[in-house]
């Protein structure tokens, strides 16, 4: 078994950090900010698979999808023990689709069984406009058809301008513990 000691040691150097690694709150902040530098990644998952504390593995493995390829999401949800990944298989599978952006057919097909955070995600980020509707109609909350409503209303250069300039993927990672 690695040691956790070693392992935080490690993470410590590559980020520069010196956090209180005693509280969950300050190996938030080390593993947050290695989760970051993909260089970091391997000696990370080592670390999060030793880690006491699940709540924070599961924050931390929640989180990853947004900073990491699809392909490489399975290896993050191992370090959740089987009983704990339904709820972070699903914000992969979540993320996934953010990134392949399906059909307008498939989007609105589907749209009832997205979660709040998935529909939200949708209406900060698409440019498409009949999707956009779908979502201003059927988005399950207020915020969601709001944001599409307001969205759709604007003009198609604004709404490929904010998409690009992070309306969605720079605000994703910052919503780690997001529901």
């Amino acid at each position: 078994m690695p040691n956790p000691h070693s392992l935080r040691a490690t993470l410590l150097t590559a980020t520069g950090l010196t956090p209180d690694l005693t509280t969950d709150v300050g190996r938030w902040q080390l593993y947050r900010t290695a989760a970051e530098d993909t260089a970091s990644h391997a000696t990370l998952l080592q670390a999060a698979t030793v880690d006491p504390d699940r709540a924070l593995v599961m924050s931390l493995v929640v989180h990853l999808p947004a900073l990491t390829a699809t392909a490489d999401h399975p290896t993050w949800l191992a370090a959740l023990a089987p009983s704990e990944r339904a709820y972070a298989t699903q914000r992969s599978t979540e993320y996934a689709l953010l990134r392949t952006r399906p059909p307008h057919d498939t989007l609105t097909r589907d749209l009832d069984t997205y979660t709040n955070w998935l529909q939200l995600r949708l209406a900060e980020s698409l440019t498409h406009k009949p999707s956009l509707l779908e979502l201003a109609d059927r988005g399950r909350t207020k915020r969601i058809r709001n944001l599409a409503t307001t969205r759709r209303a604007a003009s198609p250069a604004d709404l490929h301008r904010r998409s690009a300039s992070g309306c969605s993927y720079s605000q994703l990672s910052s919503h780690g513990r997001a529901t």
